[in-house]
């Protein structure tokens, strides 16, 4: 009896321990990314004076111009989530949302006195550079949240947000340009005194079922 359970309960004890043994790989793995995050956040928040991100937030309160938000790639993500956050602070927010079929169409009205808040990543997006040159050429405002100081996006733009994008894996990370379309907003946030325009954004989701 006791010999024939013998070989079950072994294997069993080397499941246990492969088992146990995957588990701590993947505590590893875990360590290893939080600890290139926790880097990137740190080497973000470096780059980044107060006297910079106070000039944004004053620019994107600036005038009663269009905020302009735009995108691509892995980038357009975060994009839309700095729509999300800014909209209920500041008017007049556009996304342009990721795609070529109507960018067109939104970029018709662009005009001087207007700002664009980009976002783009190594490997960059020839069109974001287009819809900087755009911009530029219009005679708009240009805020840019990159991983690169000196790259090619960064030629035209006003303000240069640098987020650290090491990561232990294949890719980029976005945890730092997370990081910074937050503290943007939240630096926006801390400069609106009338809270009427958030008032009414939370009445409109209300109604509409967000929650």
């Amino acid at each position: 009896m006791l010999k024939s359970v013998a070989p079950l309960l072994r294997a069993q004890i080397v499941a246990g321990s492969a088992l146990e043994t995957m588990l701590l790989m993947d505590a590893a793995g875990l360590d290893r990314w939080l600890s290139a995050c926790l880097g990137d956040l740190e080497a973000t928040r470096n780059a980044i004076s107060d006297v910079l991100l106070d000039r944004v937030a004053t620019l994107l309160l600036a005038g009663d111009g269009r905020t302009y938000v735009f995108g691509q790639r892995k980038s357009a993500s975060l994009a839309e989530y700095a729509f999300f956050l800014l909209s209920p602070l500041v008017p007049n927010v556009q996304l342009i949302a990721s795609g070529t079929a109507s960018l067109a169409d939104l970029l018709l009205d662009v005009h001087a006195g207007d700002r664009l808040l980009v976002l783009t990543f190594r490997p960059y997006a020839r069109l974001a550079g287009e819809v900087i040159e755009f911009f530029r050429q219009a005679g708009g405002s240009i805020i840019l949240i990159s991983d690169d100081a000196l790259g090619p996006p960064a030629r035209l733009a006003d303000h240069v947000l640098v987020c650290a994008p090491d990561s232990p894996g294949p890719f980029a990370s976005a945890v730092g340009g997370m990081f910074v379309v937050e503290a943007v907003a939240a630096a926006v946030a801390e400069r609106v005194t009338d809270e009427g325009r958030q008032a009414a954004a939370r009445a409109l989701w209300g109604r509409f079922g967000t929650y």
